[in-house]
């Protein structure tokens, strides 16, 4: 569904909720295979059961009949009803407010089988703005790549080739450009025969802006009739003059004839894009991909090596044995480039770690803002195994929708792979949601790549979506600690509780035209009153979902230590409560239970050996997953074949009984979300395993 409760039902007041987290995951781009025709059945309807999403057949000017309550703008939808066949006042589900439908659609005899009418989710076009005259930089998706060559020739090849395969996966109605930084910002000229870069230094003094030296039409070429060409220059690129900076990043005490280095400018570069994108005419579609080699040492977004300081205070190393250390770090040199090995990173204490997951300053937060209001979707590929304080980058990420990846040198062939079938699927543009609900509850902290619109609250902002991707919020009373009726309105204690989200996005159509589009869905939760029944209305999913949204957030505000143990604390509370229900109806609990184990045991929440930049990334991932990653991620799918035509069995133990117990090989597959793993068994007393 677009729109997944924690409960099945609504908790009727905090009493009866419990210490059950309550709220939804909302995936607005996901499949429709669980899309249900209610309240009113299909076949009465005139309308099947289909995998296809409802659509209106309405013409994006027609958009505007789609009714909506003159009380809280909710849209029509399953739930609402009119007063009898010829009439034309409905009710809203929502707020139960009367209101008159103005368009001829919902004539009494012609609103049987609507599809906004019998289906929970449906979809209709939108008015798109499109370019005036000949087709222009509106009219198709903007794809920039923006490489960092402070970096050694084998990073900058496989760079090379990462952006080839995206070229080679995106559609031909797309425009792309290409930019490179270090100290100095290239542009690159996609429409010459030869590469042609223009080098920039922008600072935040400077009076001239990025458009006014390479306008955005020089900038972008439509993919389709230069795909060859701009391949061609793709692969022309080189790395600037210097070392490889593996270790430089956070090695200050290095001598300082090794400690010269290419100067590495992200925040002017993607404070100046940005700004170009802002004061653009048109409502352009725009993704920035950056592929980054190290982190940002010179302009505003300068960041300071942290870890560097966090190791030493770990070991308790004194200034002079920092120094005798850096002066015998061993030197080698391949080719023309200085590699520097440094060694093995120690591990870090508890506060340590938290403190790394706090960012510096409030520069790119400012920048991602800024990234956000002008539909600028950022990602960023991150490549090498130094520390490049990605706890201070990732927000940029984090409020434009975009990706944050990275990948050790021992790894680089998978970037290849990755971004070929990441630029392979279809992405939305421009994303805006709204969340409503029935007057009785309101709508509290929403966790997710989204920025929330400051003057309302229930109004969310998505430069870039896809269709794996997830947000969740929580619900709480509006009245309270219940569901009581206020003074002056009556809610009669039975009435269901209802949620709608509404998302409007911009895509690429199948046609390869820019089409405006608009989803909705409305969620239906009736009320419960006894905490046994709360605990059969769990969803274990979801709320497990709800559950790591809270904890991470938490770890970033508190610390690792007290996320571990407040997430402790839940489970005691909810062990408690799982005791109210029925021996047989103990199931909902012990699955919520052994998921919450399993998190608490898991790497993000535990100081150890992981890189900080590492644990920065999988807690990116883990805000946007969808229910089924997030539960294979902390709770791996083990299944078994005997036989390739036979059905597997799922969710089993490799265990020394199970093993000789096999009169036959079987083979094993088990299932990691990221990787899956493979073991085949030759005999029943011994196995052998390989993982890819």
């Amino acid at each position: 569904k677009m729109l997944r409760g924690s409960l099945t039902f609504c908790p009727f007041s905090d009493d009866v909720r419990g210490c059950v987290p309550w709220g939804c995951v909302a995936q607005p781009l996901g499949s429709v295979a669980d899309v249900v025709a209610s309240p009113l059945s299909a076949e009465a309807s005139g309308f099947p059961r289909s995998l296809e999403l409802p659509q209106l057949g309405l013409a994006p000017e027609e958009a505007g009949t789609l009714e909506r309550c003159s009380k809280c703008f909710a849209y029509i939808n399953s739930y609402a009803t009119f007063h009898n066949r010829q009439s034309d006042t409905w009710t809203c589900a929502l707020c139960g407010n009367f209101s008159q439908a103005t368009s001829e659609r919902y004539n009494g005899s012609f609103r049987r089988g609507l599809p906004e009418l019998v289906y929970s989710t449906f979809e209709c076009l939108l008015p798109c703005a499109h370019s005036d005259g000949e087709p222009g930089l509106a009219d198709g998706p903007l794809y920039l790549f923006v490489v960092d060559v402070c970096c050694s020739a084998q990073a900058l090849q496989t760079v090379v080739a990462a952006v080839t395969a995206a070229l080679d996966a995106l559609p031909d109605n797309v425009f792309v450009g290409l930019m490179t930084f270090e100290e100095r910002v290239g542009v690159y000229n996609l429409h010459a025969s030869q590469p042609a870069v223009k080098y920039l230094r922008l600072t935040p003094e400077c009076a001239l802006h990025l458009e006014d030296v390479f306008p955005l039409d020089a900038l972008f070429v439509k993919l389709g009739s230069r795909r060859s060409e701009v391949r061609q220059i793709v692969q022309q690129m080189r790395p600037v003059g210097g070392y490889d900076l593996a270790a430089v990043g956070f090695c200050a005490t290095l001598p300082s004839t090794v400690q010269a280095r290419p100067a590495r400018n992200l925040g002017d570069t993607l404070s100046h894009i940005v700004s170009c994108f802002e004061r653009a005419e048109d409502d352009l579609c725009v993704r920035v991909s950056c592929f980054l080699q190290g982190i940002p040492n010179c302009g505003p977004g300068a960041l300071r090596p942290r870890f560097r300081d966090a190791e030493a205070a770990a070991a308790s190393h004194t200034a002079s044995t920092a120094a005798s250390a850096a002066a015998s770090t061993p030197v080698s040199t391949q080719g023309s480039e200085t590699v520097l090995h440094v060694p093995e990173l120690k591990s870090l204490t508890e506060q340590e770690a938290s403190a790394l997951l706090k960012p510096q300053g409030d520069f790119y937060a400012n920048l991602a803002r800024e990234a956000a209001l002008a539909s600028v979707c950022i990602d960023l590929y991150v490549l090498g195994d130094s520390y490049c304080d990605l706890s201070s980058l990732a927000v940029v990420c984090e409020e434009t929708g975009g990706r944050l990846q990275m990948y050790p040198s021992l790894r680089y062939s998978h970037l290849i792979l990755d971004v070929q079938q990441w630029f392979a699927v279809s992405h939305a543009f421009r994303c805006l949601a709204r969340v409503r609900a029935s007057n009785a509850v309101e709508v509290l902290r929403i966790y997710g790549d989204v920025l929330r619109d400051q003057h309302q609250s229930e109004v969310l902002q998505m430069a870039g979506w896809d269709a794996k991707k997830t947000f969740c919020f929580d619900l709480d009373y509006a009245r309270g600690t219940d569901l009581t009726p206020g003074i002056f309105e009556e809610w009669p204690r039975e009435r269901p509780v209802y949620v709608q989200l509404a998302f409007a996005f911009t895509r690429l159509s199948a046609e390869g035209v820019l089409e405006r589009r608009l989803k909705v869905h409305t969620l239906k939760m009736d009320v419960i009153y006894e905490p046994s029944q709360v605990v059969l209305s769990i969803v274990p999913c979801s709320s497990l979902h709800m559950l790591v949204q809270k904890a991470l957030c938490y770890a970033r505000d508190a610390g690792l230590e007290e996320s571990r143990l407040a997430l402790k604390d839940w489970l005691q509370d909810f062990t408690k409560m799982g005791k109210l229900a029925l021996e047989k109806d103990q199931a909902n609990v012990e699955v919520l239970q052994d998921h919450v184990l399993n998190v608490l045991a898991h790497d993000v929440f535990a100081s150890g050996d992981l890189h900080p930049d590492r644990r920065t990334v999988l807690m990116h991932a883990l805000r946007g997953m969808t229910d089924m990653r997030l539960l294979l991620h902390f709770y791996p799918f083990l299944c078994m074949f005997k036989t390739l035509h036979q059905v597997p069995s799922g969710q089993l133990h490799i265990n020394p009984s199970l093993l000789e117990s096999l009169e036959s090989p079987a083979l094993f597959l088990l299932d990691r979300d990221t990787e899956l793993d493979v073991i085949y068994t030759h005999h029943p007393e011994s196995s052998s395993s390989s993982s890819s």
